[in-house]
């Protein structure tokens, strides 16, 4: 899914209190094509860190669902690739 797609300029300048710049940190990171684990991974952030408003984390799952439709693959397949173990972090290591 290509970056503008996701609004990613407005989600830049978000305020803090919509979306946490640790979220934001880590989406600088993001290529001009993101992909649908890419997405996956800030969803977690967000959702399990409460790092954003419930309207941001529904905008970022409507996008989830169009990346996964746009790969050709399933929300479970893409779960299933998930190792945040491994996963690159944002720059303060968040």
């Amino acid at each position: 899914m290509k970056k503008e797609d996701l609004m990613y300029d407005h989600m830049m300048t978000a305020p803090e209190t919509q979306l946490s710049n640790s979220v934001k940190d880590v989406m600088k990171k993001w290529g001009d094509e993101v992909s649908a684990l890419e997405i996956l991974y800030v969803l977690d952030l967000m959702i399990f860190g409460s790092l954003a408003s419930s309207f941001i984390v529904t905008t970022f799952q409507i996008f989830f669902n169009k990346a996964v439709e746009e790969e050709g693959s399933t929300v479970e397949a893409v779960i299933e690739k998930r190792d945040w173990n491994n996963y690159p972090r944002s720059k303060n290591g968040e």
